[in-house]
């Protein structure tokens, strides 16, 4: 369990009155309580005096095999798998660095971001939504 002091709670809405503390187990949000509340021993605590909480952010159009350089999606087709999944994974930790929590992928190489997501363990990552590669006329 963990507990997060904030100075504000914004749900998505509207910035929730005399919310303060957030609780967390396993990934999910437990319970708002108003800022006094006390908070029972055992349980972890992050205090934010200064800052607000917001519901995870979605991203919904990227391309996840991409690695925002110049030329990025000419590179593309001369990775391997192995080089593919660490820019998967890098891709995916700038996203929960902003704040994003899931991302819908519309597009990847031969089904890269697919397989990457059936493989590899996502723990502490953006949940990923993929469609695999584009359908083109090329």
């Amino acid at each position: 369990m963990l507990a997060l002091r904030i100075a504000r709670v914004f749900d998505g809405r509207a910035v929730v009155e005399g919310a303060g503390v957030v609780f967390v187990d396993g990934g999910r949000i437990a319970g708002v309580e108003a800022a006094g509340f006390g908070i029972p021993t055992g349980v972890e605590v992050i205090d934010r005096p200064s800052g607000t909480l917001l519901p995870g952010l979605v991203d919904g159009h990227v391309h996840l095999v991409g690695d925002g350089g110049p030329g990025a999606l000419e590179r593309v087709g001369e990775l391997s798998q192995d080089d593919l999944f660490s820019t998967i994974e890098r891709s995916l930790r700038i996203q929960l660095a902003a704040g994003v929590t899931t991302v819908r992928d519309l597009g990847d190489v031969a089904w890269s971001v697919v397989d990457w997501r059936a493989r590899r363990p996502r723990a502490g990552l953006p949940t990923v939504v993929a469609s695999g590669p584009p359908v083109t006329s090329r």
